[in-house]
C-alpha cells in the first residue's frame, strides 16, 4: 500500500476536525449543524432555523471551500445571523502565515490554535452573539493527535 502525502494527511486530519467538531456541537440544543457542501446551502439551512434565544445556524465546513464550492458561506453565515466553523490543519506553525477569512464589518471571529480552546470556542459560538465565524485552525501534529493513535492519520 502506498504511503498517503503529507497534503493527503492534512486533508484527512481536516476531514477528521470538522466532523469532531460537527459531533461536538451537534450535542448542545442551542446549534442546529449543516455541513454545507455549495453555496446557497447554509443560507437556506439558516431560514428554516428559528435563532437565538432558539438554535442557531451553525455551517461547519474545510478551509479549502471557500476557496471553492463555499466561497459565499462568510456572507451566508452573515446573512442568516449564523455561526460558520471554518477548519484546517496545516503544516504551517501556529503564528507564521495564516490565510486570513475576509469578514464583514460587523462578523465576529474567534480563533482556535490548539485543542485545548475548542470546548471554549464552542460555548462562545453558540452563546447568541452572531453573526460569528469560529475560525480553527491546528497544527498538523495536534490535529495527528487527536485523530491517530499513531505517528500519523490513515488515509482513506
Amino acid at each position: 500500500m502506498q504511503q498517503p502525502t503529507s497534503q493527503e494527511r492534512l486533508e484527512h486530519l481536516t476531514r477528521s476536525l470538522v466532523l469532531h467538531l460537527r459531533d461536538v456541537l451537534d450535542q448542545y440544543p442551542e446549534g442546529a449543524v449543516l455541513l454545507p457542501q455549495q453555496d446557497g446551502e447554509l443560507s437556506a439551512w439558516s431560514s428554516r432555523v428559528p435563532g437565538f434565544p432558539g438554535p442557531i445556524a451553525v455551517g461547519v465546513c474545510a478551509r479549502s471551500a471557500l476557496e471553492g464550492p463555499l466561497a459565499h458561506a462568510v456572507e451566508e453565515a452573515h446573512d442568516g445571523g449564523g455561526v460558520l466553523v471554518v477548519c484546517d490543519v496545516t503544516d504551517t506553525p501556529t503564528g507564521q502565515s495564516r490565510s486570513v477569512i475576509q469578514l464583514p464589518d460587523d462578523t465576529d471571529v474567534v480563533e482556535v490554535h490548539h485543542p485545548s480552546e475548542i470546548a471554549g470556542a464552542v460555548i462562545e459560538a453558540l452563546a447568541g452573539d452572531v453573526p460569528l465565524v469560529l475560525d480553527v485552525r491546528l497544527s498538523q501534529e495536534e490535529g495527528a493527535s487527536m485523530f491517530s493513535s499513531g505517528r500519523g492519520a490513515e488515509v482513506h
